[in-house]
């Protein structure tokens, strides 16, 4: 796994370097391996396949400004649900009614003259919905509700938490919705986190990747 390289001085010998390394060449011609350095850094990739509440939580740190959440194959263990999310401080749920929201919803099912476009927006409240429309679908094999949470600099508290989303999943097996909006936490405190769960019910499926971006 070593590597002969030719420099100014002859051959030389670099030896295999410890995993996750970049092979990298200085204007003297020298090699060198480094670590990789980028501006997005995926910081966890989560997953549970059962629970009433899904966390993220203690990751945010100061060397990132912003944050996305990616979630895909996520279905509750029952009908009749919503998704929702709130946020964490110092690790605890704030139910208090700091939450407000605007958001889009369009829908479709498998009879075109069926679609429509509509949207919703929220006073204060103790959470934000995220999956808007129809209650998602259970089955699996249907690939479960998918989507993006972007949330901006929550450790920041001199002023509110934003975050922006989107929102799409299978209804009953012949409708869809899509759901878009923007979100505030309407308290001037750090975060820790982030919570998602459903109206009530658990979780049957999630899977989360974290990225933090400088």
């Amino acid at each position: 796994g070593d590597i002969l390289y030719r420099d100014g001085s002859g051959l030389q010998r670099l030896a295999k370097p410890a995993s996750n390394k970049m092979l990298q060449n200085t204007s003297g011609g020298v090699l060198s391996w480094e670590s990789v350095s980028s501006d997005v850094v995926k910081l966890a990739e989560l997953s549970a396949t059962s629970g009433a509440t899904f966390d993220i939580d203690g990751y945010f740190t100061s060397d990132y400004e912003y944050y996305t959440i990616k979630f895909r194959g996520i279905t509750a263990s029952a009908t009749g649900n919503h998704m929702y999310a709130r946020v964490l401080v110092g690790g605890s749920v704030d139910t208090s009614s700091y939450y407000a929201r605007v958001a889009g919803l369009q829908y479709t099912d498998h009879t075109p003259s069926n679609n429509y476009t509509n949207y919703g927006s929220g006073s204060l409240t103790d959470d934000w919905r995220i999956g808007e429309g129809d209650i998602s679908s259970t089955v699996v094999a249907e690939g479960g509700a998918c989507g993006s949470v972007e949330i901006f600099d929550p450790l920041n508290a001199s002023k509110w938490t934003t975050i922006i989303y989107k929102f799409g999943q299978e209804c009953d097996n012949t409708e869809k919705t899509f759901t878009h909006g923007f979100g505030t936490y309407e308290a001037t405190q750090a975060i820790s986190g982030i919570r998602f769960y459903w109206d009530s019910d658990n979780f049957a499926s999630i899977n989360a990747t974290l990225y933090g971006y400088k």
